[in-house]
């Protein structure tokens, strides 16, 4: 080093990440592959974890074994259907967000039994129903929503 100059101690540029949304543990059960297939695609994307069931019976067991963030129930579904396994989830874990899943025609149910359905997920607790088919921005403002707070 010549005389005169001082050691210049190298800084890095500071990078800020936003990690103040923690990524979360979200449960999908429908009976339907395709369905729970575009949850795991977009919610892994973004970092969140996301356990899949293919019934209310195994939603219920998954729940069980590992902490859930947020869940969406699919309402019509073979085995238990989806404000029974809402319950099951509740009783599991009482603050859990869940969010109602339905199609437009839902498992042979008429239009009034599917409503009657959605009425009863929201007077159990579940904070809203998105209504098939919707699209991966649906998900993920839903996610940010209910995930996160609301």
């Amino acid at each position: 080093m010549r005389p005169g100059l001082r050691p210049v101690k190298e800084v890095s540029p500071l990078i800020v990440k936003d990690d103040s949304r923690k990524a979360l543990n979200v449960l999908v059960v429908d009976d339907e592959p395709d369905v729970r297939e575009i949850f795991r695609l977009a919610l892994t994307r973004k970092g969140h974890e996301v356990t899949l069931a293919e019934s209310g019976e195994a939603a219920v067991q998954r729940a069980a074994e590992t902490a859930i963030d947020l869940a969406f129930v699919d309402i019509a579904m073979p085995g238990i259907d989806g404000v029974e396994t809402l319950k099951r989830l509740r009783a599991l874990s009482p603050d859990l967000p869940v969010v109602m899943i339905t199609a437009f025609i839902d498992g042979g149910l008429t239009p009034d039994e599917r409503q009657d359905r959605v009425t009863d997920a929201l007077n159990l607790g579940a904070r809203g129903c998105l209504r098939k088919p919707f699209g991966v921005e649906t998900i993920l403002k839903t996610v940010e929503y209910f995930g996160h707070g609301a």
